[in-house]
């Protein structure tokens, strides 16, 4: 009788004990957060300049603005550059070449010089030979509006492109460790209308009626 009363009070204190410690132990939890950022791709400002000249086609992905020239037609890639697109055939148009200018939004045309704006820069090219063009002048600073667009903090790269990306971690459930925000952004897209106004006899081409570029006599106006 004895020998089962101490097996019985040695139970019931190794479940106390068990019980007590369950009581010690914390709860944990985890979730598992996926975010998308957009991460910037940089060049220096050298290199960004050297690039602007007539490169490979490429396909048009996000059009803007766009001016029509004799034969060509000059549309913008926002932020990205300039479509050189041969209309000769307007039935099917060829894509020849692709002006690279980040943070290109606008362009204007008078004679043969193409004016665009290169993040806060104003750039002059020669089109004469629109598969061929070449830079006439830079103009530094016309746009100072526009460099928090696309400098980063040193202010010697610029943004010539966004990479997305896709990241999948784990947090815990009060919230502590919860990814941080990288280098990059959301930003939303730019949506512009298209279309033609009336400029017949003009020396300057058709630009499209959202355009912030006018050309008027010996003057360039722009909206900022």
């Amino acid at each position: 009788m004895k020998k089962y009363f101490i097996q019985n009070c040695c139970s019931l204190f190794l479940v106390t004990v068990l019980f007590l410690l369950q009581g010690c132990v914390k709860d944990t939890c985890t979730q598992k957060f996926t975010y998308t950022y957009f991460q910037p791709l940089y060049k220096t400002s050298e290199e960004a300049r050297a690039n602007i000249k007539s490169n490979a086609p490429r396909a048009i992905a996000q059009p803007g603005k766009l001016f029509i020239k004799g034969n060509y037609i000059f549309l913008n890639e926002i932020n990205k550059g300039i479509h050189v697109i041969n209309n000769s055939n307007p039935s099917a148009p060829a894509n020849v070449a692709f002006i690279d200018i980040p943070g290109n939004v606008d362009i204007a045309v008078k004679n043969n010089i193409l004016y665009a704006d290169f993040y806060t820069d104003l750039v002059a090219m020669d089109i004469s030979n629109p598969v061929n063009i070449s830079v006439v002048k830079i103009i530094s600073n016309v746009f100072p509006e526009r460099y928090y667009y696309g400098f980063n903090a040193d202010g010697n790269k610029i943004i010539y492109d966004w990479v997305k990306k896709t990241e999948t971690v784990q947090s815990a459930c009060d919230g502590i460790g919860q990814p941080g925000i990288r280098e990059g952004m959301l930003f939303n897209s730019m949506d512009a209308g298209l279309s033609s106004s009336s400029a017949a006899g003009t020396p300057t081409g058709i630009s499209g009626s959202l355009a912030r570029f006018a050309l008027i006599s010996n003057y360039l106006y722009t909206v900022s």
